[in-house]
């Protein structure tokens, strides 16, 4: 093997926050692949959740920095040149003192044309990768950062989009990646999760493993588990568990009471949010939850990827979704999705769930069996989004990076 092959520059990670979300985990299942393949890594942000500080700390172990002006940004404080000057010093000192060698962009262009104006001012000396998972919706931000990086992560949608604007870059499609051990939950995990939350054991789990957001569509989810409570046979109640709901942003906080007003008007009363995972109560994750639950729920509007679909498909549970499009109207579901099963509702934008999908849902509550072909299918399929399926990729984008720093 040469010199060039074997070469392994340290890797500086930046993002004006790390929250709870399908992207951040799956960044981070990223990063620590790189941690085991040789490299070096730090991450750089503004803000740090409980839930990933939580994560990190018992699993990933990655160096991280927290910084200030990253989080005003992050806050939408404050923004201007001068502000554009510290973020960008900010990382200059940091990738210095890292002496790194390639700096990771975690999703640029993404609201705030300061952090791309800081990435452009920085990337001098560097080799810059944007990682990217959503849209680009200001072309001539990208057309700008774009001529100063060498390289990209991104999904097939937006591949091309990435190209044009600069055809020497390696643009390398890496979808989110999952660690496949993760879903190995704790296999008393289920009696005692349903314990804590005061649910029997014959009881319906919907989980929506989501945070609080509008374009999430959680009341769908509350409508579907309030029309299930009448079709089930038995006397078994019906919950609704949502992961997010501790988001210290304000329209989070306004969405998080609009669900709860329209629970109340429907008079389902069990609607939990976890208010993060594991940061409630600290002692179960999010896989946990998964392989306590019955259905999951994720009827977005718009996605950048979406992984519980794939979560799901791991542990083998039915979900209900939609054929989510980006914010630009391209088709992600269906790229991403393409082939596996899933229950479907087919209006993106409606306020209900249709009569189809509450039979189907019903079906595959009462009726497992009937679930069988679809689960092993789905499983099968899953399996292009694993981290070892990724690894290659990831290791050979790296690898064309040969600074001596």
């Amino acid at each position: 093997m040469s010199t060039y092959e074997v070469y392994k520059p340290n890797v500086l990670y930046v993002r004006t926050g790390l929250w709870p979300g399908g992207v951040n985990y799956a960044d981070l299942n990223l990063l620590d692949t790189m941690q085991q393949n040789g490299f070096k890594v730090r991450i750089l942000t503004g803000a740090l959740s409980d839930e990933l500080r939580y994560e990190n700390n018992n699993k990933y172990r990655i160096p991280i920095e927290i910084n200030s002006s990253l989080d005003k940004l992050n806050r939408k404080e404050w923004s201007g040149d001068k502000r554009v000057r510290e973020i960008s010093d900010a990382i200059e000192i940091c990738s210095k003192k890292h002496k790194s060698g390639v700096i990771f962009v975690g999703q640029p262009f993404y609201n705030f044309p300061e952090f791309n104006e800081a990435v452009v001012s920085s990337s001098r000396g560097h080799d810059t990768v944007l990682r990217i998972h959503d849209p680009v919706d200001d072309e001539s931000s990208l057309r700008k950062v774009s001529q100063r990086t060498k390289g990209a992560v991104t999904t097939g949608i937006i591949a091309g989009i990435i190209k044009d604007s600069n055809p020497t870059m390696d643009v390398s499609v890496i979808p989110p990646g999952l660690d496949f051990s993760d879903f190995e939950s704790e296999r008393d995990a289920r009696r005692k999760i349903r314990q804590r939350h005061e649910i029997g054991g014959k009881d319906i789990v919907i989980l929506q493993p989501t945070r609080v957001a509008s374009q999430k569509r959680i009341d769908r989810a509350v409508n579907l588990a309030h029309n299930l409570q009448d079709r089930l046979s038995g006397e078994r109640a019906v919950y609704l568990l949502v992961t997010g709901g501790n988001e210290p942003i304000q329209t989070a906080i306004d969405e998080k009471r609009r669900l709860e007003k329209i629970s109340r008007k429907l008079g389902f009363s069990n609607l939990i949010f976890l208010n993060g995972v594991p940061a409630f109560g600290g002692d179960f994750r999010l896989t946990d939850y998964y392989n306590s639950a019955d259905l999951v729920t994720f009827m977005s509007e718009t996605e950048g990827f979406g992984l519980p679909p794939a979560e799901s498909s791991l542990v083998g549970i039915p979900c209900v979704t939609t054929r989510y499009t980006d914010s630009r109207s391209h088709s992600v579901f269906d790229e991403v999705y393409g082939g596996f099963e899933f229950i479907m509702e087919e209006d993106r934008t409606g306020e209900g769930v249709s009569s189809e999908v509450i039979d189907q849902v019903v079906e595959a509550i009462e009726k497992p069996e009937s679930w069988k072909e679809k689960k092993e299918r789905n499983r099968r399929l899953v399996e292009k989004y694993s981290l070892d399926s990724i690894k290659d990729t990831l290791m050979d984008l790296l690898s064309k990076f040969n600074r001596n720093i």
